[in-house]
């Protein structure tokens, strides 16, 4: 009988160490498992902190040089544009995320205003250009077979190009485009274009509504003489004009 019961003690034992080792690895496998997790999680928010970083920083590199274009823009039109919404939009959201707090689809909103104005800023540029080279540019389109061969073609060509890529407002750009028209001035002199001449191609050029008495003898025979003739569309209209 005593044997029986130290046997039976024995397998108490044995089964409790066996529980407790169990029970030792499951909590093991618990503080594993939890640690793991809370190494995921920092991992991924470490993850987004970067990505909201390196996003934030040209997101604010594309608003600083749109700064920098309106105050070269602002020497020479009057239109303004209000940045300080965005600015001050710009500088909550960045003290937020010091204190890791960030908002990746608020800054996405900011990006999305940010193109906005600098739409806005290229159609200002490209209205000041169109007022200071369209009538004379069209007038240069519009006699371009006239023109072809000469050096000035290539030279007005290359300006063109240069005020056209330049950053809006900037020195280069306006200084390109006053050599443009200078230049094209000169060519247009150079072609000695009678006065009657001159004014029917830019009415031309800016797409103003012609009449006869636009084109008087000295238009004709320029035109006749310059293979023109076959260029000109005659059309009738109800309305009266000038």
């Amino acid at each position: 009988m005593r044997k029986w019961n130290l046997r039976l003690q024995r397998l108490e034992v044995g089964q409790m160490e066996t529980n407790n080792r169990l029970i030792e690895m499951i909590e093991n496998s618990k503080r594993e498992g939890s640690n793991y997790l809370k190494v995921k999680r920092l991992n991924s928010q470490k993850a987004d902190i970067v990505n909201f970083s390196s996003h934030f920083d040209i997101v604010y590199m594309d608003f600083i040089k749109i700064e920098e274009s309106l105050k070269l823009m602002y020497k020479i039109i009057n239109e303004k544009i209000d940045l300080e919404p965005t600015k001050s939009s710009l500088i909550l959201l960045k003290e937020k995320f010091n204190k890791d707090d960030y908002d990746m689809a608020y800054l996405n909103t900011l990006k999305r205003e940010i193109a906005l104005i600098n739409l806005k800023i290229l159609e200002l540029w490209n209205n000041y250009i169109g007022q200071k080279t369209a009538a004379i540019s069209g007038v240069l389109e519009t006699i371009n077979t006239i023109i072809a061969e000469l050096p000035e073609r290539t030279i007005l060509y290359q300006k063109k190009t240069l005020f056209s890529r330049a950053a809006p407002g900037s020195q280069e750009a306006i200084n390109a485009i006053d050599e443009y028209t200078k230049l094209a001035s000169s060519l247009i002199a150079k072609l000695d274009l009678k006065d009657s001449v001159l004014n029917f191609l830019k009415l031309i050029a800016t797409g103003k509504n012609l009449t006869l008495k636009d084109l008087n003898a000295e238009v004709y025979d320029w035109l006749q003489a310059n293979g023109f003739s076959s260029k000109i569309n005659v059309s009738f209209t109800s309305n009266e004009r000038r």
